[in-house]
């Protein structure tokens, strides 16, 4: 997860949703997919799939990004490169003097 904060305090964090898609992914296909099945079929590396699913990378490539919608618009899950990311805003409520 990656986190910014501007000069009034005001906080966006953002987040990789890989997690949350592939729980949906094994409700529609009705069974259990692992992360290297995923790297596989979306021809990543094992590595480089889980470190996006566990928010341990602060970058990723466009390949990448669109490897993955390929690999759910596959499985018919339509999702867009936005959909790989969350995102939370946090306001600073103090304000300024």
């Amino acid at each position: 997860m990656a986190s910014v904060t501007n000069e009034r305090g005001d906080t966006v964090s953002v987040a990789f949703n890989l997690f949350v898609l592939k729980q949906h992914l094994q409700l529609t296909l009705g069974e259990e997919i692992s992360w290297s099945q995923i790297a596989r079929e979306a021809d990543l590396h094992r590595n480089t799939v889980e470190r996006i699913a566990h928010n341990q990378t602060d970058r990723i490539d466009l390949v990448t990004l669109a490897k993955l919608v390929m690999f759910f618009q596959s499985k018919g899950v339509e999702i867009n490169a936005g959909d790989l990311f969350t995102t939370d805003s946090a306001k600073n409520e103090a304000g300024t003097a």
